[in-house]
Parts: C-alpha cells; structure tokens; sequence
C-alpha cells in the first residue's frame, strides 16, 4: 500500500486500491453464530498452504537521525515538472483481482448495503494532540542538505509509542517526539535512517512503514516493504531499536519475499515463478515472536497477479539480543496459476498487536490473525480468524508452530471501490485549491479542476488488537445512514471471543455494530484498546468539514459513542494525484490507513491524515498539502 509519486509511475511496483462496482440494496445482517472447525492449515498438502522453518538476516545499523529544525521548502525541482504518469497500471482505482486475471472468488447472493441509525458527530474532544509529519516536511526532509524524497501521496501511517516516546513513520520519513509533543527529532528521510542511499534519483524505496513498541522487551519494531533493495530486490525491512530508547541505534534485518526465485531459496507460493513483491506488510507481537503479513505479486509477469498471503513466526529473542541469523517459520496461503487452490481464502492477514504485553500464552503461546473476506471488492459478511499455536518453537528453535483457521458469518460489509460505486470516494467542504485551481501545465494538470473527492476504496480489515480474550477490529464499509442524502462511507467493528486448547481454535462474534454520520464519510479506521473499551481512529470529510481526524469508542456490550473530531482540517486535500491526467477521475489518494497505539500506562493515541496549517513549515510542497494528526487520550 505504497504512495504515488510524480517520476513517471509509482513509488512502489503494486498499489492495494480495490475495484469492482458494488450494487446498491437495503438489507441489514446481523448477528450469526460461528460456524465449522478449526482447520490445521499446515497440514495439508504443500500445493495448498507450505510451511517451512527459515532464518532471516541482520543486514545494517541505523545511521540515526536528522537533528530537530525547519524543513526549507526548496525550488521545483525538475523531475516535477514532467507530466505526471499513471503507476504503472496498477493504479488506486483497479483491483488486485484485475491484475493478472486470476479468478475472484464470487461474493455471498443476496447481501445489500447496511442501513445504519446516524452517529452523532461532535467538535468536543477528550484528545490532545497537534501536527505530525506533513507531506512538505516530507518532501523536503534533508540531513545533509541533499534532496532525498520524491513528492508521495498517500502518507500511510505508523505510530508506536512506549517508555516516554512517540515514534511516527510516513511513506518516505520518520521521527521521534516526546509524550508532551516536543520533537526530539528532525523529520527524517526513512533511507537515511535505515542506512541507504537516497530514494532520488533511483535509489531504493521503502514504503507501508508499520510500527510497535513492545512492552515485554522494551523495544520499538518498525517495518517497510523494500523496493529495489540493497541486497535483494524485493523483501520487509524489520528494524529492530537497540534498548528502550528508539534514539539509539536501531539493528535492520531484511525479510525476503516468499515467493522463490531471485531472492528466496524457498519458495512459499506457487503463484511466484521468478519474484514476489510483499505489499502492505503488516506487523504484530506475542510473547514469543514477531510477526509479519504481506501480499505477494509476482513480478515475473505483466501485469503482476496476486499470488497470495506470506505469514512470517520471527524469534523475538534472537530480534531483541541482535543475532545475525534470526530463526522463524514462514506459511504460505496462495494462488496456482489463475485458480486459487488454498482454502481458506487469504488476503491481507492482520497479526494481532498486543496493548501492555496482553499475550495469549495458552497452547504454549497463540498469535492471533483476523481478515475480512471480500475477495471481488463489493460485499460481503464473512470473516477469518487465525491462530499460530505453539509459538514458543519459534523462540525455541524446538518444536512445530500450527496455524488453524475458522470462517465466521458476520454483518455486512462492503466497499467503495470504483467511480459509480455508490459512495463514490469521500466530499469534502468546499474551499480554496490552488493546485486543481490554477494547474500545472508543466505536470500535466490543467487550470479549472474539479475539487477532489477522496478515496475510500477498502473494506478490508484494517489494525487488529488482541485484549482481554478477544479480537477487536475494524474495516471501512458503504453505508446508507438514516438522514443521508445518498450513500456514504462508515466503519464496521467487530470483537470475538477467541481462544485455543490442546492446540484447537475456538471463535465466536459477541459484539459487531456500525459507526456512520449523517452526510459525512468516516473511513480507514485503526484500532486499539485501553480499560476494556475500544478506541477506533479515522479520517472524516463532507459537505461540512474539511478533512478531519476524528475517534469513537465502541465495545460489546455498550456499541458505539459519538464520534469526536480531534484534529479539524482547515482546507481542502490538493494533492497531485486528484489530478492525473492519465486517469482523470478527479479522486484523490487518500490514507492508505490510519494507526493506533496503547501505552503501558494506558493511554490511547492514535494517528491519521488530514489537511493541516503547520506554523513550523509556512509554504506548501508545489504537490502536496497532506498533513498528519497525532492524539492522545486519557481513559
């Protein structure tokens, strides 16, 4: 889930923008109970779903970061005065079904779009906050005095926070302030940090950064898929902080794909025949192992296909005392050729995150993993819950970890996923828009543009968090709210009841509910939880507000609150991609997610993308106006 840049394609080879035209209707599912058994995945045939024993390798030590200091909004630089091109094909708007023809499972008959009682919205907040990371400071964050970074949209977010320190990671940056929101960081390019040479010109990228503070080993962890690595062509990057304070060194590891060929010598996925590039790497903990997700494309084809999901067990023991060779274990639950031959369907796995260390040690420890099932991007009520038991042999070295499985019927779902889709991306208030206004000629962008809609275009699960014996989530969903002119975006959350013995996984939904506002689009929500409440952060826009960084709270017994807005907009989004002349539908990329954490003193904070004045940067970027918002709330 990587951005757009503007040097003739994407930031990175694969975009994770949905598509499909969802047909409208007005039925409301409720609750069902679970059904079926648990599956031991790693039994079946290796056609179907691999398992293997692997390592991975440390590859660097961070070279640091910049030192606390304005970002200098410098001149055009040349590559931005090139006409924008469209990402290689692969663009927000088409789906990863589309791009290698492979076959999409079909959508359960007669689903309809939720109906939903209007969620009061409220500028009266509990939260405190203010800037994060802009889109400008990106652009033009330099430790040297040297551009480092393309102009990127969307931002994607990673937000971790433990022992006194905020970490934050963007698409192309990173930074670390205190809890009282002082910088004690400049902002600062990821490659730099990692240790690489620059992005510009043609230097490897890293992107969908993710992060954890982990409480048991007092250590932060932050991810990024690589793009043209230093050493292989595609894989994760894992850094890992050196003690508990993430201004010291950090160790940086390098996950290879799965898929064989170039860059693995085993290979997990049949669908991958020369490599796969790992989108949208995701990142969880239990008290045995770190844990990564991502969905591979093979890249040894045109356009790349879907091939399918990578789960990754890694030694947090060896993570955390710096080893060189790191051990793990590696599934993979993917495509053959063009027809998918795993069941259960798999595609973006989310590894639970723990708030305070909260593990499930039962069957010799459990790692929870939770996925929506809409696989055709339209409809759906279908959930998957994973478990991996027995991962103390991933710490251990002794020992077989077991990945079970169990579908579960749910609410309805649906996305928002292609221009005439009933949503249709998110409004926005109206005001200035220099950029659509005025234009670009000399990037393509010609005066008189229409002002953007948003890109809602997911209804995939989104950050899972395992507290108090369940799994709390959500997803984005098309909505009809009661009052609404026309169909809206909204959030789905769910919590289940979860648990293993003798190895077995046990599921069941004891709370589901919806959160929509009358006229106004709430989406790509991320969770987490504190005191037995769920807090869910999201993005909201409409006729009446600008975008906006907004939160409720939800739980099993007492649904959903009123939705607060933390952070207000103060224009509307103008970035580059709302106007690219090679697609033309006026639709912004926006998100692509938020993020949420819990500290070990259970404070909430969260993290999400609006438009922002920022005193400390006067002057936008030429192509972007894309802000971040970090809260904090006191429960």
């Amino acid at each position: 889930m990587h951005g757009l840049s503007p040097r003739g394609g994407s930031a990175g080879p694969v975009t994770r923008g949905l598509a499909a035209c969802l047909v409208s209707g007005a039925l409301l599912v409720g609750l069902a109970p679970a059904t079926g058994a648990a599956t031991p995945l790693d039994a079946t045939p290796a056609a179907n779903v691999n398992s293997v024993h692997a390592t991975i390798t440390k590859v660097t030590t961070s070279a640091g970061f910049a030192p606390v200091g304005a970002v200098v909004v410098g001149p055009v630089a040349p590559d931005e005065t090139l006409p924008i091109e469209a990402d290689d094909g692969i663009g927000p708007k088409r789906g990863y079904w589309l791009t290698g023809g492979m076959l999409a499972p079909s959508s359960p008959a007669a689903l309809a779009i939720p109906r939903v009682a209007a969620t009061q919205v409220s500028t009266r907040s509990d939260a405190t906050g203010g800037n994060g990371i802009s889109g400008t400071e990106m652009r033009y964050a330099s430790p040297d005095g040297e551009r480092w970074n393309y102009s990127i949209e969307p931002p994607d977010m990673g937000l971790c926070v433990g022992n006194g320190y905020v970490v934050q990671a963007v698409n192309g940056a990173v930074q670390i302030s205190d809890t009282q929101g002082h910088a004690l960081t400049g902002v600062t390019p990821a490659n730099y940090f990692i240790g690489w040479p620059s992005e510009y010109p043609d230097g490897p990228g890293v992107g969908d950064p993710r992060c954890q503070y982990d409480a048991a080993t007092h250590r932060f962890f932050m991810t990024w898929y690589i793009n043209g690595g230093m050493s292989v062509l595609f894989g994760t990057l894992l850094a890992v902080s050196n003690s508990s304070n993430p201004l010291g060194s950090w160790t940086v590891y390098e996950v290879p794909d799965g898929g064989g060929g170039l860059d693995t010598p085993f290979q997990m996925l049949d669908g991958c025949q020369v490599a796969c590039f790992p989108d949208y790497p995701q990142l969880g903990m239990d008290a045995n192992a770190v844990w990564l997700t991502t969905n591979e494309f093979d890249f040894g084809q045109d356009p790349p296909p879907y091939a399918g999901v990578v789960v990754w067990g890694i030694s947090k023991h060896d993570l955390v005392h710096g080893d060189a060779s790191v051990g793990a274990w590696v599934w993979g639950l993917g495509y053959s050729g063009d027809t998918y031959v795993s069941e259960p369907i798999a595609f973006t796995v989310q590894p639970a995150n723990n708030p305070a260390g909260a593990y499930d040690r039962s069957s010799d420890g459990t790692q929870y993993l939770l996925s929506t099932r809409d696989m055709s991007g339209t409809i759906d009520n279908q959930l998957d819950v994973w478990a991996v038991t027995n991962t103390s042999a991933i710490a251990s070295g002794h020992g077989t970890p077991r990945l079970r499985h169990l579908q579960l019927t749910s609410q309805t779902y649906a996305c928002d996923c292609l221009a005439g889709a009933p949503a249709g991306g998110a409004t926005q208030k109206a005001g200035d828009y220099p950029l659509g206004q005025g234009g670009y000629p000399a990037g393509g962008i010609e005066p008189g543009q229409a002002l953007a809609r948003l890109s809602t275009n997911d209804d995939r699960m989104h950050q899972v968090t395992y507290a108090d014996g369940m799994l709390w989530g959500a997803a984005s969903t098309v909505m009809r709210v009661t009052g609404s002119s026309s169909p809206t975006t909204g959030i789905a959350w769910w919590t289940i009841d979860v648990g293993t013995r003798n190895g077995s996984l046990s599921a069941h939904i004891n709370g589901q509910g919806y959160i929509g506002a009358r006229n106004t689009y709430l989406w790509f929500p991320a969770v987490t939880v504190s005191g037995g409440r769920g807090y869910v952060a999201m993005t909201l826009s409409g006729p009446g507000y600008y975008p906006s960084v907004a939160y409720a709270t939800f739980g099993p017994r007492t649904g959903a609150s009123t939705v607060r807005i933390a952070g207000s907009g103060v224009a509307p989004a103008d970035g580059f991609s709302a106007y690219d002349p090679n697609t033309r539908d006026g639709t912004e990329r926006w998100g692509d997610y938020s993020a949420a954490a819990t500290d070990e003193r259970g404070r909430v904070w969260f993290s999400a993308e609006y438009v922002s004045k920022d005193s400390r940067v006067p002057d936008r970027a030429l192509l972007l106006n894309w802000g971040t918002y970090i809260g904090s709330i006191r429960p």
